[in-house]
C-alpha cells in the first residue's frame, strides 16, 4: 500500500464504501487520521462498515451519512448537513 500523505484531520467522503474497494478506500483512510464519512443509502450495511474500522482502530475517526445516489432530495440533504456541520474546507 503506498503512503498516505496529508490526510491527518482531513474530512473525506467516500462513496460505495460499502463494497470491497470503497471499504477498503475508507479504511485506509481512517487508520491514517482522516475523518471519513461513509456516504451510503444502505445505513445498516454502512454501520457494520464504521464498526469494522472501528475494531481495528477505536480511534478511528469515521462516521456513516445517508445520501441516495439516484434521488437529488438526498443528495442535496447530505450536504446541506455536510456545510452545517462545517465539514468542507475551500482550497487555497
Amino acid at each position: 500500500m503506498h503512503c498516505i500523505h496529508c490526510v491527518d484531520k482531513c474530512n473525506q467522503v467516500v462513496l460505495f464504501s460499502t463494497v470491497v474497494a470503497g471499504f477498503e478506500t475508507a479504511r485506509s483512510l481512517a487508520l491514517h487520521g482522516a475523518h471519513v464519512i461513509l456516504a451510503c443509502r444502505n445505513m445498516r450495511t454502512a454501520n457494520r462498515a464504521v464498526n469494522v474500522i472501528k475494531t481495528e482502530n477505536v480511534s478511528a475517526d469515521v462516521e456513516a451519512m445517508f445520501v441516495d445516489l439516484t434521488s437529488l432530495k438526498t443528495v442535496e440533504n447530505f450536504a446541506t448537513s455536510f456545510i452545517n456541520r462545517n465539514m468542507y474546507a475551500l482550497p487555497s
